[in-house]
């Protein structure tokens, strides 16, 4: 019987998460999956471009690639996570691996930072840093 998974990606904000479905078993009839993003942390239409369809794997295919594009926005902020699923799998195919987390890699630096400093002084005295 066939089986459907699908990988993890990662990529730096502004760039193109690749993620693979690969069928594994029989791959002698053509076979259909539909995909799907959600968030986990990250936004649709903030921090990814949201994407769905479905995949036809022909007689013999045994893996595709889903492309979701990321949106550079400047902010520093944690790595961000948006899921890709698999879901409805078609001729009696059945799913291994459903879910695949997208991992969105922050590139901003922080506009400032600190450096820390030991002052000492005596009591009564003005301390500069």
């Amino acid at each position: 019987m066939p089986s459907f998974s699908i990988s993890a990606a990662s990529t730096v904000e502004g760039g193109d998460l690749v993620f693979t479905i690969t069928r594994t078993g029989d791959a002698a009839d053509p076979e259909t999956i539909e995909f799907g993003t959600s968030g986990a942390g990250a936004t649709q239409g903030v921090d990814y471009n949201p994407a769905s369809g479905t995949l036809t794997f022909n007689t013999g295919d045994v893996s595709k690639t889903v492309t979701v594009s990321t949106i550079q926005d400047g902010l520093q902020e944690p790595n961000e996570n948006f899921l890709a699923t698999l879901s409805n799998p078609g001729g009696g195919a059945i799913i291994g691996t459903a879910t695949g987390i997208g991992t969105i890699i922050d590139d901003d630096v922080p506009a400032f930072s600190f450096t820390p400093t030991t002052v000492s002084g005596t009591e009564g005295n003005v301390i500069t840093f």
